[in-house]
């Protein structure tokens, strides 16, 4: 047999590895499939989802997870979380488009103030409701992408830059979760 090619097969992918390295208990990096960190609804996982699927906004807007490296940690005993990725730019299970002039780099920095103490995203609505009290998370993030192959951006073929603000609130049996691009 000949050995494949991961550059130039599209049917050899990554679909999900990652290894994740925790300096403290505050500060990590994770190499491997990393999303980088743009937008709350995209780094909540699936399986957790309050919905069925992931909104048409979100899919549009935010990277998938690609081929990269992801430094992320919280400060203040978790009062504040901040992300800083570096991915391949290409999207999904994409490796750099061989012969291509783009061959750039995605770049995205996201930063989250939880003003009422430390906020897991994920899980049920209703978080709050056994242990009472109220979670509130609010959100600035950046991306950009030098590799913009037409994945996660509506404007193929250039560079892009895109910014985003987020809040996310659970209390009781209410949550509310908004992302803006």
């Amino acid at each position: 047999k000949n050995p494949t090619d991961p550059a130039s097969d599209k049917n050899a992918a990554l679909e999900e590895a990652w290894i994740n390295w925790a300096f403290d208990a505050q500060d990590n990096l994770r190499l491997g499939q990393v999303r980088v960190p743009f937008s709350r609804e995209s780094h909540v996982g699936t399986a957790v989802l309050s919905l069925a699927e992931r909104s048409l906004a979100n899919q549009e807007f935010a990277a998938d997870k690609e081929p990269g490296a992801l430094l992320w940690g919280t400060l203040d005993e978790g009062a504040w979380e901040w992300f800083l990725g570096l991915s391949n730019g290409e999207g999904k299970r994409a490796n750099n488009t061989p012969g291509s002039d783009r061959n750039g780099l995605r770049r995205g920095a996201r930063l989250v103030w939880n003003p009422l103490g430390p906020f897991r995203p994920e899980g049920p609505a209703f978080v709050t409701l056994d242990g009472g009290g109220t979670r509130l998370a609010l959100g600035a993030s950046w991306m950009r992408n030098d590799d913009s192959s037409g994945v996660s951006t509506v404007t193929p073929g250039s560079d892009t830059e895109t910014r985003g603000l987020e809040l996310q609130a659970f209390t009781g049996p209410w949550s509310l979760m908004a992302d803006a691009y």
